[in-house]
């Protein structure tokens, strides 16, 4: 079962700087899934885990028609099929990935309903030559 009840609008797939691909399972299930335990990660610990080994190259999410992906290399964006970038401060150091999804916990009556997915926040951060944490986010709508 998914982390969240509904079915994802969009799944990952990030790519790592040896060649290694990780694909996100429809079901969300991390590769250490605990059957009955309390609680278990997402699959986006997989990737977590595996870039100990390998750094992540480029990170993106499909669904819907949409693709929209990061390359953590360049700092370019890949969103349905055009390429963008920013004029960015000098990146000290590495892009490090930033993906999160933004769940809204609805209340009916005073229960608590099954969590939402309102959206998918995809980007990166890196430290500019001055020290200061820069952060290149978007937004799709869950």
């Amino acid at each position: 079962m998914s982390t969240v009840a509904q079915p994802l609008k969009y799944l990952f797939i990030a790519a790592f700087e040896d060649g290694h691909l990780f694909e996100q399972p429809e079901d969300d299930r991390y590769s250490k899934h605990v059957e009955g335990a309390e609680h278990n990660f997402s699959s986006f610990t997989d990737v977590q885990d595996y870039a100990k080994t390998s750094p992540i190259a480029s990170f993106g999410i499909e669904g819907g028609g949409n693709v929209v992906a990061v390359n953590l290399q360049t700092g370019e964006w890949h969103i349905n099929g055009l390429t963008y970038s920013h004029n960015e401060e000098d990146v000290d150091g590495k892009r490090k990935l930033v993906y999160y999804r933004i769940v809204d916990w609805v209340t009916v009556d005073g229960v608590t309903q099954d969590p939402v997915i309102a959206g998918y926040c995809i980007g990166y951060e890196y430290k500019n030559s001055k020290g200061k944490t820069v952060k290149r986010i978007i937004t799709i709508d869950g």
